[in-house]
């Protein structure tokens, strides 16, 4: 369930009441983002093919194989910023094979992203930007999609793969009130650099309990596609999120 532009997104970009506070500011969101996923994994064996997933959120709950981690960071001085998100997750599955040549199989993969951007106000005020970035959004991706034995021999295909997608982002957020606030963040990316194309979408309503904390409720879309040596990833994450930030 990886996923790149952290919900710390969902957040404004200064706290501050009125104009910017002196000096640097900092924030540290740990979250939960609960995607379904959908997508396949291609191999370069014939007799393996392509590994198809579509996973509804609860079902990837019972498919995580080891305890995901997800967690963003921002540092801001005026009206730039530098943000960062960190995703992993592993999932596991059964495979139902129909044909008579195998008896069933299992397929894995686990997935390391990090998004590094840098942030510019470009328009608006502290409490309602609108914000331009760059930055590269890194890839670690393991799979692994194994048949069983049935009339033919059991099969195994097998690859990791780690690559950096450069990344274009855009940032608006809304201050509804003293207390609500409403962003919405859009990014793209690879342009077959890295992958052959890679785009996040993320909408978010954020509630301050205070200067220094608040939480946001949102939704989130993540989607990667690359092809590499006949084998291939086509990804997508889409799901609810909930996170809490803390500002210092």
């Amino acid at each position: 369930m990886p996923g790149s532009v952290p919900p710390s997104q969902a957040q404004p970009a200064n706290a501050a009441a009125s104009g910017p506070l002196p000096g640097w500011q900092f924030t540290l969101t740990p979250y939960v983002w609960l995607p379904a996923l959908g997508g396949s994994i291609q191999t370069p064996l014939p007799n393996v093919g392509n590994h198809t997933s579509d996973l509804e959120s609860g079902d990837v709950l019972t498919s995580l194989s080891a305890v995901p981690v997800m967690v963003a960071a921002e540092a801001r001085y005026d009206r730039f910023a530098l943000v960062g998100d960190f995703v992993y997750a592993a999932l596991e599955s059964d495979i139902k094979e129909r044909d008579l040549l195998f008896s069933g199989g299992h397929a894995r993969a686990a997935v390391t992203v990090g998004t590094i951007l840098g942030m510019a106000r470009v328009a608006g005020t502290s409490e309602q930007p609108l914000e331009f970035g760059a930055g590269v959004r890194i890839y670690g991706v393991s799979a692994k999609v194994s048949l069983n034995s049935g009339l033919i021999a059991g099969q195994i295909a097998k690859n990791a793969a780690n690559w950096a997608d450069p990344v274009i982002a855009v940032r608006h957020h809304l201050r509804v009130s003293p207390q609500l606030g409403i962003t919405l963040y859009g990014d793209v990316g690879g342009f077959g650099a890295g992958s052959d194309l890679s785009w996040q979408a993320l909408g978010a309503l954020d509630y301050r309990f205070s200067d220094s904390v608040s939480a946001a409720i949102g939704w989130r879309y993540l989607t990667f596609d690359r092809v590499r040596h006949g084998f291939g990833l086509d990804l997508d994450f889409n799901g609810p999120f909930l996170s809490l930030t803390f500002r210092f």
